[in-house]
């Protein structure tokens, strides 16, 4: 039987490990920073439980020298956090198993577990009945830049009993969690989400978040039928496909849009072999946003 644990940062010292790099492809960066970022829209808009929607959150952007910094941490194979000079923020997940099967997606579990702790944090007392650190420092609204790196490791980062062990390093800028500091200003009514946008960012309503205006000689107002993304977790996201090709029914993973306030399917689907047609039709429903 195969046993596997996730764990979640904690200041525990552990023997260093000299094993190569695993370097993260274009592909998985993308993956975790919209991972971050639909948090942080799904926090924004009012839909994380227990904790207010946001006036002030800025969508993150991926930063290369944070993420060689991260990398240069990671391959320490170290259960620690680094030595940080208050510059950025920084979240560690590790995990452990009896088998050689502790890729990224295992890893990438980490960030969903950063994220389910706001059942635990309290926004108006700033406190937190648990761990709710990772998660404070995901939905910072003044963090704009976010870089990540894994490590393969072996027995020893987080204890002596599995043979094979891997750590995820995520370090942010400007640092977030700060004694005192609410992490984000709340939003008293939904017509105040992503109102406080700072100075260059432009207030997306759809996903309630600020985002840069990277052409300012532009009216930085968002068009109402601009397509974004729809904000849903795995859980809230139903999935109901049905397509006719050659008289059978498949299954077919469903590209999905919003324009407005309003679902709207894409005509062409693509299918679990990366197959398109005109013929897949897809019908995708979001319980909440």
């Amino acid at each position: 039987m195969v046993c596997k644990i996730v764990y979640l940062a904690s200041l525990i010292l552990a023997s260093a490990i000299d094993i190569n790099g695993n370097d993260l492809t274009e592909a998985e960066k993308a993956e975790i920073l919209a991972d971050h970022n639909k948090f942080r829209s799904i926090t924004a808009l009012g839909n994380t439980d227990r904790q207010p929607a946001v006036a002030d959150m800025i969508k993150l952007e991926w930063d290369e020298e944070l993420a060689q910094s991260s990398k240069k941490h990671a391959e320490k194979c170290v259960w620690k956090h680094s030595a940080a000079d208050g510059s950025y923020g920084e979240n560690l997940a590790a995990a452990a198993s009896t088998a050689d099967n502790l890729g990224f997606l295992t890893l990438k579990n980490g960030i969903e577990n950063w994220y389910a702790e706001h059942t635990d944090y309290t926004y108006e007392s700033r406190s937190c009945d648990a761990v709710c650190g990772h998660y404070t420092q995901m939905v910072w609204a003044k963090t704009t830049r976010i870089g990540c790196a894994w490590q393969l490791c072996g027995p020893g980062l987080i204890n002596q009993n599995y043979p094979f062990q891997s750590i995820l390093v995520c370090q942010y800028a400007p640092a977030g969690n700060w004694n005192g500091q609410f992490p984000y200003k709340k939003a008293a009514a939904d017509s105040d989400i992503a109102s406080a946008c700072p100075t260059g960012y432009f207030s997306n309503k759809l996903t309630g978040l600020c985002e840069k205006n990277t052409n300012p000689t532009t009216d930085p107002i968002q068009s109402p039928n601009e397509v974004v993304p729809v904000p849903c977790t795995k859980k809230e996201l139903e999935k109901k496909t049905l397509i006719l090709d050659k008289g059978k029914e498949k299954k077919v993973k469903c590209k999905y849009i919003i324009r407005g306030d309003k679902m709207t399917q894409i005509n062409l689907c693509q299918s679990g072999t990366g197959e398109k047609s005109p013929e897949f039709r897809c019908t995708c429903i979001c319980s909440k946003f």
